[in-house]
């Protein structure tokens, strides 16, 4: 069971029941009602007390977190138990589903004026990710891929519809942020009919951790080139998002890097979004 108060710009969904798969896809359900009926909304907070989640309880509210295509929303995960929050920091999500220990950690100027966007392009901590793609796509999967000029994400850039996706959140010294690779159906599945050597037709629930894999193997890469310069990132599960048209959202809004690739199958991208304050 769950009960919710709220105001235009804030909603608390206070659990009163171990967080199971069937209770949070209730949570999740009502909750994006309530994003797309309230423009103003800014946080969700999701407090389960002392009550247990469930890992496929967890995976729902993560993804709903993933999902929401508010750019001002933060979601935050307020719990009493320390393994739940730690759940949360160990699947790299602690940037897109906050933990939180008490309410007052919400922060109370909702309506604050965003940082400005960054307006250069570290080539440094950009290059090592679009090395992973280009080098994994080719060894892992035979698919030969270019980079397009990477660009600052903007109101009117233009992008293609995305069907699924993979994100992980990462933290370190230089850098807060998350880390997506997004795909249009026709080009996941022609790369995972090359990377699994079958003809596949449709994005099954077995296919879809193609997303993660990909972007793990990437994220691999630049781990270990940008830690021997000096960054200190540790290991980071992805989560994944499937659904139609879908769009990262960028909750510090401090704006976003795309790097846009090119492949036989069309037209595919990352994105990067910073927090580093």
């Amino acid at each position: 069971m769950f009960t919710k108060n709220k105001d235009d710009k804030s909603i608390v969904y206070d659990i009163t029941d171990e967080v199971t798969l069937e209770l949070a896809e209730a949570i999740a359900a009502d909750a994006k009602q309530e994003i797309e009926a309230n423009s103003k909304l800014e946080a969700m907070i999701f407090n389960s007390g002392s009550q247990h989640m469930a890992y496929k309880g967890f995976k729902v509210i993560s993804q709903l977190a993933v999902s929401s295509k508010k750019p001002k929303f933060q979601m935050y995960l307020l719990s009493e138990v320390k393994a739940t929050l730690s759940l949360v920091r160990s699947e790299g999500l602690d940037m897109i589903l906050k933990p939180i220990e008490a309410i007052t950690e919400v922060p109370q100027k909702a309506g604050s004026k965003p940082t400005k966007a960054p307006t250069k392009l570290d080539v440094s901590f950009i290059n090592p990710f679009i090395e992973g793609a280009v080098k994994t796509l080719d060894i892992q999967c035979q698919v030969a891929v270019t980079i397009d000029k990477p660009l600052l994400k903007a109101k009117e850039t233009k992008l293609p519809n995305i069907d699924i996706l993979g994100v992980i959140g990462i933290t370190s010294k230089a850098f807060n942020g998350n880390i997506s690779i997004c795909f249009p159906e026709k080009v996941f599945l022609f790369i995972m009919s090359k990377m699994l050597s079958e003809d596949y037709k449709e994005i099954t629930k077995d296919l879809e951790d193609g997303a993660g894999e990909i972007l793990n193997m990437i994220f691999g890469h630049a781990k270990r080139v940008l830690n021997e310069n000096g960054h200190s990132f540790e290991k980071a599960i992805p989560a994944i998002v499937r659904a139609k048209d879908l769009s990262v959202s960028h909750l510090n809004d401090q704006g976003s890097i795309i790097l846009p690739f090119k492949s036989e199958a069309g037209e595919f991208y990352m994105e990067i979004s910073m927090n580093n304050g």
